[in-house]
């Protein structure tokens, strides 16, 4: 491309005395990303010439005051926006030390990692029971809640977890007793709203499994005055619908009830 424009810079009509578009000019130009494949463009050639002739029409025609400014930048006279400016050896310098520069170490009390371990250690007890349950593994789930439990007694979702497996298990009533021990001994530790309509709606499931709609519905309502659910909700309605038809049943036969 360099070579065409230096051809067509020598043809007739074009001033090779030097001016603004001298073949060093146009040597610099053909490297510009934007403007050097134009100069195979012969209209773009044709403004060229116009404007070595007449400089005067460079400042009506925006693309050749972009032309210009694009030469003038390769000297460093101008900015060009379509070339990014070199960076400095002081802002290598400044990169290069924020990229070896350490991240500063949060220090932690031994308190702290001990805290961190234990919740840790818990944890992996309470996912093996989690898995010991999906496979129905009802013994040796209590058995991983329990160790949870032991390492972490603060944790009081664990014994929700234990709950749901005794519900598995048809041993409703100590599910129900062990959601109610939760409310007791979440007196004296933080115990979050949405944690205690997760113990109420464990006491609706072991009162469902038991088949009584009439509690379950009770320890739902309670579930939603804590944090509200809108599945829950929707089971509310189920539920009570459930129940009417139901109490029609006994209304018309007795016998059923």
């Amino acid at each position: 491309e360099v070579q065409k424009a230096k051809e067509s810079h020598s043809s007739p009509g074009f001033d090779n005395g030097g001016g603004l578009f001298g073949p060093q000019m146009i040597a610099k130009l053909a490297g510009h990303p934007k403007f050097g494949p134009k100069l195979a463009d012969p209209t773009f050639m044709m403004k060229l010439q116009m404007a070595q002739k007449n400089p005067q029409m460079m400042m009506s025609d925006p693309e050749m005051m972009e032309v210009l400014q694009a030469i003038l930048g390769s000297f460093g006279g101008g900015g060009d926006d379509d070339i990014p400016a070199p960076a400095s050896s002081t802002t290598h310098k400044r990169k290069e030390t924020q990229k070896t520069e350490p991240e500063p170490e949060v220090e932690v009390s031994e308190e702290e990692k001990l805290e961190r371990d234990v919740k840790k250690r818990s944890i992996a007890a309470k996912e093996k029971g989690n898995e010991l349950y999906k496979e129905k593994k009802f013994t040796e789930a209590l058995a991983a809640y329990d160790e949870a439990i032991s390492i972490d007694p603060s944790n009081l979702m664990l014994l929700n977890n234990k709950a749901a497996v005794y519900i598995e298990m048809n041993e409703c009533n100590t599910a129900i007793e062990i959601c109610q021990s939760i409310f007791e001994k979440a007196r004296s530790v933080k115990f979050s709203f949405e944690d205690r309509a997760k113990v109420y709606q464990r006491i609706a499931a072991a009162h469902l499994k038991m088949n009584d709609i009439p509690e379950a519905i009770k320890a739902y309502g309670k579930a939603q005055m804590e944090s509200f659910d809108k599945n829950i909700e929707r089971k509310m309605k189920n539920l009570e619908l459930e129940k009417k038809k139901r109490d029609i049943e006994l209304y018309i036969n007795p016998t059923l009830g």
